[in-house]
């Protein structure tokens, strides 16, 4: 759908507010004098018209969309995929070893323990 030059440039300072400033749907919807149902459609016709391009930047060496993968497929509360595929194994011990301990760091609770024989852990 062929957008008119008014609305893109609504569509384009609504976005501006709501995603650059913060301002809540209400708010905007407030200073502009319209709905927030009005925002929110102005939102997505923002998107889809490429006016708004959402990027995410994974965190350092994680592989996320492997691992969402991973979780959903085998059911797991969470899983981790280290990315270094220009890395040969020996290489990859370390942050693999950095990876695990930050996991096990942030999830087991004080006073549970954590066994490990030949590569089967049990929590």
């Amino acid at each position: 759908m062929t957008r008119r030059p008014l609305q893109k440039l609504q569509a384009s300072l609504v976005a501006r507010r709501f995603y650059v400033e913060q301002k809540t749907k209400s708010q905007i919807a407030d200073e502009f004098g319209i709905s927030r149902f009005k925002v929110a459609r102005l939102l997505d016709t923002a998107l889809t018209d490429g006016i708004v391009k959402i990027e995410i930047n994974d965190q350092g060496d994680m592989n996320t969309e492997l691992a969402e993968k991973l979780r959903l497929k085998y059911g797991l509360k969470a899983a981790l995929v280290l990315d270094g595929p220009d890395l040969h194994s020996s290489e990859l011990f370390e942050p693999l070893g950095i990876l695990a301990a930050d996991y096990l760091e942030e999830t087991l609770i004080d006073g549970q323990l954590l066994g490990n024989l030949l590569g089967a852990n049990i929590a």
